[in-house]
């Protein structure tokens, strides 16, 4: 695994979106930017790849970790940024940051949590196993390149005809599956969505509706052999 050797930076991140949103991402991420490097490509940053999809996840080979931050923490809100990590000739770990509950949906090991730290400090070098840690503890960052390795994604079209399945059996049953909601848009809003952490918060931050979410689906992969691997030092 050669591409190992050519990881030679922390963390990258993709973002269009310049306003500071319900999740705050861009205050996060200035404060996790002034103890561990993090290049910002997009409109917010001043790095840029081609317009080609592709190219800019080959890119990612030469980083350690991919932000996949949300824009909102709405339960079971969770967009294609986590996908991008689980793509074939990726070989990156995604740091995580969502309303979503990964460890039900995901299996551990695959992923970091920012939740899973008290604050942005914490997750770049101060934590147990923050990220800094991480890149210098050469097995604990392979065994979690091995575990991403058994995953994949599957292509849009499979989930997204499986849904439309899904849809007609459902409707040829719908004795087993009717419900009413008295008032749809108080159930979509109320209790679905939440604030950052407090050391992030400014003010009370309206959540908007949101977009349709994106499923992930994973297929299990057979590795027969560990090939030796070896890391840089991160100073």
């Amino acid at each position: 695994m050669e591409f190992i050797q050519k990881k030679e930076k922390p963390a990258a991140w993709f973002v269009s979106n310049c306003h500071e949103d319900q999740a705050q991402r861009l205050r996060y991420v200035e404060r996790l930017k002034e103890v561990l490097p993090v290049d910002v490509y997009g409109a917010c940053g001043t790095l840029h790849c081609t317009t080609l999809a592709k190219e800019c996840d080959t890119m990612l080979t030469k980083y350690f970790f991919y932000l996949s931050f949300e824009n909102s923490f709405c339960q079971d809100y969770v967009t294609e940024k986590f996908s991008r990590a689980f793509l074939k000739d990726v070989y990156v770990v995604p740091v995580v940051r969502g309303g979503l509950n990964y460890s039900h949906h995901f299996p551990q090991g695959i992923f970091i949590n920012a939740d899973d730290f008290s604050s942005p400090e914490e997750l770049g070098i101060q934590g147990q196993l923050d990220m800094k840690k991480l890149m210098n503890d050469k097995d604990a960052y392979i065994d979690m390149l091995w575990r991403i390795a058994h995953f994949t994604i599957e292509s849009y079209d499979v989930p997204y005809q499986y849904s439309w399945c899904q849809l007609c059996d459902k409707l040829h049953r719908l004795q087993d599956n009717a419900k009413t909601y008295p008032d749809f848009f108080e159930w979509y809003h109320s209790g679905k969505c939440r604030t950052p952490r407090a050391y992030m918060i400014e003010q009370s931050v309206a959540c908007e509706l949101l977009p349709f979410q994106t499923t992930i689906q994973t297929q299990s992969v057979v590795v027969t052999s560990r090939p030796p691997l070896t890391l840089p030092a991160i100073n």
